[in-house]
């Protein structure tokens, strides 16, 4: 704008200098055609003493009216081509300054815009590397969060798992002591009533001094829950018939053998080996 403005006055002040002139020369030539016409036509005489052109000398002579009339009205014509061609190398001074400054202008505007842009580029690049910072140090906290939660959650998933292993060898440690309390429970009924077994049947055993020696005979019960036999089976005889059958008699005899109403019990005590060795009568 102000380039601009410094072209329109120069232009300005140029213009009234020739206005002025092309005034002032008119002003003469019409002061001089008035005189002239005033007065009647006369010879004019000039003394030229050298040709300004040449430098040649030029000898004095008289010189018609109108000869001067178109010496006057060719130099006026020469002064029209001579403001003419100024004006037009004026005006092309002018357009060519108007040019350059025109083109000053766009290059210090482009100048100005490049240096925004480059501005704005440098804080779009500092505010995305800023973003990508924070999104940087978002995430890591993140990261670190959930790689303590992790650790947590590892740390009380092994304090569970212990407390259940703990709870789980402190439930079997108690389930062993039941299991051993109630088998040797059970244990010491089934010896309590494989003994009455072994009573009865001694009570109902005749034995004779016939036999002597160390013989043995085991026989093997399989009773029903009411007691009474269901098999007899002589598993080991002594290689005396006598003895064995004897033996095998006295079984006979004790039955019904006392039996538990515990099923369980029942189940232990339902088969069972006598063993009849010379003298006793022991369970196997």
């Amino acid at each position: 704008m102000a380039s601009a403005t410094r072209v329109q006055s120069s232009q300005s002040k140029y213009s009234g200098s020739l206005v002025l002139s092309l005034i002032l020369h008119l002003i003469c030539f019409a002061v001089l055609f008035g005189t002239l016409s005033n007065q009647p036509p006369q010879p004019i005489m000039v003394n030229l003493l050298q040709n300004p052109d040449t430098g040649k000398t030029i000898k004095a002579g008289l010189i018609n009216k109108k000869n001067v009339d178109q010496v006057v009205q060719r130099h006026v014509e020469e002064q029209q081509e001579k403001l003419r061609k100024i004006e037009e190398e004026r005006q092309a001074e002018i357009a060519k300054r108007e040019a350059e400054e025109r083109k000053a202008l766009e290059l210090e505007q482009l100048k100005k815009i490049q240096e925004a842009a480059a501005k704005k580029a440098e804080a779009d690049k500092q505010a995305l590397l800023a973003k990508q910072a924070a999104a940087k140090e978002q995430a890591k906290q993140k990261l670190a969060k959930l790689e303590a939660d992790r650790k947590q959650q590892a740390k009380l998933d092994l304090e569970k798992k212990n407390s259940a292993v703990k709870q789980a060898a402190a439930l079997k440690a108690e389930h062993d002591r039941k299991v051993a309390e109630h088998n040797a429970l059970i244990q010491n009924e089934v010896d309590l009533y494989k003994a009455k077994i072994a009573a009865a049947v001694e009570e109902n055993r005749i034995l004779s001094s016939a036999f002597v020696g160390d013989i043995v005979c085991k026989i093997r019960l399989r009773l029903l829950p009411d007691g009474s036999i269901l098999n007899l089976t002589i598993v080991q005889r002594s290689g005396n018939p006598a003895y064995d059958s004897m033996s095998e008699s006295a079984v006979h005899k004790a039955a019904p053998f006392p039996m538990p109403a515990d099923p369980e019990l029942y189940e232990h005590v339902k088969d069972i080996v006598l063993s009849f060795r010379n003298g006793e009568t022991t369970d196997a």
